[in-house]
């Protein structure tokens, strides 16, 4: 599974970031949403908002994955 800019994610790396958009939304109220395809149910990215930690600036995120099924 890709996530972020060409660098490929473990799956503890992919649950850790799991983790953190959860608790965004926890402290937050708002966060990143999973982006599906209504025709085939597919998990095909993902978008939101998040806090840049160093700033506190609110950030509009959005990537499209690029799934290597073979890996699933």
């Amino acid at each position: 599974m890709w996530l972020g800019i060409g660098k490929r994610k473990s799956p503890d790396d992919v649950k850790d970031m799991m983790k953190n958009f959860k608790k965004h939304w926890v402290e937050n109220n708002y966060g990143v949403w999973a982006v599906i395809n209504r025709d085939t149910n597919e998990l095909i990215g993902h978008c939101g908002f998040n806090i840049l930690e160093d700033t506190k600036e609110t950030e509009l995120l959005y990537y499209k994955l690029n799934l290597d099924k073979s890996l699933l």
